[in-house]
């Protein structure tokens, strides 16, 4: 007998006796069940009575540990905002997110539907807002249906700031290697300096601004092979000539890991001849977009299927002369990463014309004068037999229709 135990203190215990004893697997269901530190006891009892306990193995049970978690990157706790709003902030939930909700001054009754999911953004026009402490309460909720804790903070609207706005990417943007951002910068009282920083507001540089039309416009370039994989903020900091300062966040994604290709088969110098079967993987964390291949002058793209990782192409060199032929292929993620994988694929036709061999007569066969001389034997090709034909001397040609074997 095996019998396994789930309990919370003495009066909260679950026991299932185990049927199928060689090898078993039970589940016990976690609803309805408190907060707390669970222990699982297995016993096990052979047929002389003698007892074995494994165990106990601690779980601590959350009914909390399953709802979705926001948390609000822009702005952060008493941030001094004077123009309008960029909200960002992220949501995760091991069954997935369905959708954030924002409360704005508390205002239960007509909560805002943010822009994303995992990444999220509301913009908020704060034009007709009144200056002050204002409040942001961030909802979300899983696939399920399943609502978080929400997530509050509160902010102060001064208006008298700068605006910052990067005008050549989307916010949640993916990228990779050296990338630039340009945007414009402006206020009524004109821009005395442009700083940002990628270190989270640890450190600022300066911007070199040009004018246009009394708008100052901004370049900058980041090396994203610095950061590490994931989201990334750059945080503008303008100064106005009234001494204002507007402070704007920039959410990214870096993803500088490129695509795993490879060639799986044929191998390194495998010899090949015929009709020719390349195949191989083609994989990325965030998704291949695009996979494509050259075999010598032929070029192609495959169709992606999601989920499925794997690839193959079959090419005809049947009647080709060439000893030898360059085989690519190339694939780019969502993020613009370029990989390409190349093999020189060795040819020999040669090897592709069916292979006779004689099992009788042989070399040392001796028939007697007007003896009958039975033939036989065997024709092998990878891509089957559909005849053989064979003579003695400069005889007629007798053709057999046949799979590979032979006599006559």
């Amino acid at each position: 007998m095996v019998q396994a135990a789930f309990s919370h203190g003495s009066k909260d215990v679950e026991e299932i006796n185990v049927e199928t004893l060689e090898s078993w697997q039970e589940s016990f269901t976690l609803e309805g069940k408190k907060k707390g530190k669970y222990n699982i006891l297995v016993t096990a009892t052979d047929l002389g009575g003698n007892e074995f306990i494994e165990g106990p193995y601690n779980i601590y049970v959350d009914p909390k540990s399953d709802l979705p978690v926001c948390g609000i990157t822009n702005p952060h706790q008493d941030m001094r905002i004077m123009g309008n709003l960029n909200i960002v902030g992220t949501c995760v939930d091991d069954d997935a997110v369905q959708y954030v909700d924002l409360i704005l001054d508390g205002d239960e009754e007509h909560p805002v539907r943010a822009s994303g999911k995992e990444f999220w953004s509301y913009y908020l026009d704060t034009t007709e807002l009144s200056e002050g402490v204002h409040s942001i309460k961030v909802i979300g909720t899983d696939i399920n249906g399943l609502a978080g804790n929400p997530v509050s903070l509160t902010w102060n609207l001064d208006r008298r700031q700068p605006v910052t706005e990067v005008q050549n990417r989307s916010m949640g943007e993916l990228v990779s290697g050296t990338v630039k951002f340009s945007g414009a910068v402006s206020d009524g009282n004109g821009i005395k300096n442009l700083a940002y920083s990628v270190d989270n507001g640890e450190t600022f540089k300066d911007i070199r601004l040009s004018e246009k039309k009394g708008i100052k416009y901004f370049t900058i370039s980041v090396d994203t092979r610095k950061f590490k994989d994931g989201p990334a903020v750059i945080w503008f900091k303008a100064l106005d000539n009234a001494g204002s300062t507007g402070v704007y966040s920039f959410l990214y994604f870096i993803d500088n890991t490129k695509p795993d290709i490879q060639i799986v088969t044929p191998e390194e110098k495998e010899v090949q001849y015929g009709k020719v079967a390349v195949s191989g993987i083609a994989k990325d964390a965030i998704g291949v977009t695009k996979l494509t291949w050259t075999f010598g002058k032929e070029t192609g793209e495959f169709e992606l299927v999601p989920g499925n990782p794997y690839w193959s192409i079959v090419f005809d060199t049947i009647g080709s002369s060439d000893a030898s032929r360059k085989f690519t292929i190339t694939g780019e993620d969502r993020a613009g990463n370029v990989v390409s994988v190349s093999r020189t694929i060795l040819l020999n036709q040669k090897l592709d014309k069916p292979v006779v061999e004689i099992a009788y007569p042989t070399a040392e066969t001796f028939l007697e004068t007007n003896e009958k001389c039975f033939v036989r034997g065997i024709a092998k090709d990878r891509e089957g037999i559909q005849s053989v034909k064979y003579r003695i001397d400069n005889n007629d040609w007798i053709i057999e229709e046949t799979k590979g074997v032979f006599c006559g």
